[in-house]
């Protein structure tokens, strides 16, 4: 999300000169809430978020606030990560102020008012592992049916309610689609259709050897697969951080995908040193490199889902 933040706005004009935006952007609509935290929210809103906030751990001003304990301020109430409903991220994702973003940022690039330089963005194929949800079939009906207006049996035929394992199934699918995978998605496409520099799509589906049970990332005893953040380690040749069973092939697709973003890092293009050729994705020809067993590149396929959010998207900011 930051890194397409910056690339939007106006005060990091000059700051770098190529971006690697992994899992995320920042291309929803303004309202009042942040919804699952695809949507920027209004300053104004914003701000009756922190006053509820402040009132919930007793501080009445800014200064009150800056005399409480760490301890004290991780003792606010806050929805929790299996309670996600609408808005339950206020405040925790950009602001829409004014200042750092004149426009939202999918407007910035279709206008090109933005820092236009080379970029690599992507996302994982089990994003949704680890994503934040709502099992509760009666609010995720409630809440999606508020959201999505003349959408929703669109919606819940993409995402579809039932049995409360169901819904949270569903439930994790869209917050992962909405916040991750289509937001890079449609970064590709901006970068593509209004820039002078390239862009260079990728999709991880390489599975970590991560035990099971064993650590944050993983809540449920199964494969929880290319989940969220999996790619870090690979990408910054430092497999050694997880003190997990590593592989062979593990080592040799870090030292591809290091190798694609150090060389990008140096020039603005991943290829060169002997790695497959990964093209630009263009309008016309939507290369994509999958990085699964090896580096393979492919044209990203078509996405119903991905259709679903540019109309729902559409339809919000022309209401």
């Amino acid at each position: 999300f930051s890194v397409s933040a910056l690339m939007a706005s106006p005060l990091a004009k000059g700051l770098f000169h190529r971006a690697i935006g992994s899992s995320g952007g920042d291309f929803g609509p303004i309202s009042d809430n942040s919804e699952a935290g695809d949507f920027f929210q209004t300053l104004d809103a914003a701000e009756k978020t922190g006053a509820a906030m402040m009132a919930g751990i007793g501080a009445g001003t800014a200064d009150e606030m800056r005399a409480l304990s760490a301890e004290a301020i991780l003792q606010a109430k806050a929805p929790a990560f299996t309670q996600a409903r609408r808005g339950f991220l206020d405040t925790t994702y950009p602001i829409f102020d004014g200042h750092v973003f004149p426009v939202e940022p999918a407007k910035a690039f279709e206008e090109r008012k933005y820092n236009d330089v080379p970029l690599i963005t992507g996302s994982n194929a089990q994003e949704s592992a680890i994503s934040p949800f709502n099992g509760d079939t009666a609010t995720y009906l409630e809440d999606s049916r508020a959201l999505f207006g003349p959408l929703f049996e669109r919606y819940c035929a993409i995402y579809p309610a039932g049995s409360d394992g169901l819904t949270m199934h569903s439930s994790m699918a869209a917050h992962s689609d909405r916040l991750f995978s289509y937001q890079n998605w449609t970064w590709a496409r901006l970068q593509a259709g209004h820039g002078k520099n390239p862009v260079f799509y990728y999709h991880f589906a390489h599975h970590p050897p991560v035990p099971r049970m064993r650590y944050a990332e993983q809540g449920i005893n199964a494969d929880v697969g290319a989940f969220h953040s999996a790619e870090i380690p690979y990408t910054f040749r430092n497999l050694a951080v997880r003190d997990w069973p590593w592989s062979e092939a593990d080592r040799q697709l870090s030292a591809v995908m290091s190798g694609y973003w150090l060389q990008f890092a140096r020039t603005g293009n991943p290829n060169g040193g002997g790695r497959a050729q990964w093209d630009p994705f263009t309008t016309a020809y939507r290369a994509q490199m999958l990085f699964q067993d090896n580096a393979v590149q492919r044209i990203a396929p078509e996405s119903a889902k991905f259709a679903f959010w540019d109309e729902f998207y559409a339809w919000f900011r022309n209401q």
